[in-house]
């Protein structure tokens, strides 16, 4: 895809970080092309006319990020090998916290006991080596 305003051809991976912008220009894809729309486009008779353009462009606009969206969304499901992903907030409501914390240390009871039985089968196992020696 070559940019409108300054024709530059990003690479693949340069498409891949940033698919609406043009990495030479900086400029956005789809309001490059709505301007060269309305600039051939007349102007309009009135305020009302040129309201319902704006807002006809802007849902337009609307339909076709979410296209390219769906395209991206599509492209990246095809792909065979997972991309990194690095989390950076989480944001949960305070008592879903304290609820999952509560459930996390009732888990944590069972898994303690079994850790124990372990660790006690293990010292009574290197207990039992010195009698063995004499």
């Amino acid at each position: 895809m070559q940019c409108p305003k300054c024709g530059y051809e990003p690479t693949m991976s340069e498409i891949q970080s940033s698919p609406d912008q043009c990495p030479s220009c900086g400029v956005y894809y789809a309001k490059v092309s709505h301007l060269t729309v309305d600039a051939a486009e007349e102007k309009p008779s009135s305020k009302l006319a040129g309201a319902w353009r704006g807002a006809m462009l802007s849902v337009e606009e609307g339909r076709e990020r979410r296209a390219e969206d769906e395209r991206n969304r599509i492209r990246a499901r095809n792909v065979s090998t997972a991309a990194p992903v690095v989390v950076t907030d989480v944001q949960i409501q305070f008592g879903s916290l304290v609820t999952l914390l509560v459930k996390l240390a009732f888990a944590a009871i069972p898994a303690a006991i079994i850790v124990a039985i372990i660790i006690w089968g293990a010292v009574s196992i290197l207990g039992l080596i010195p009698l063995l020696m004499h």
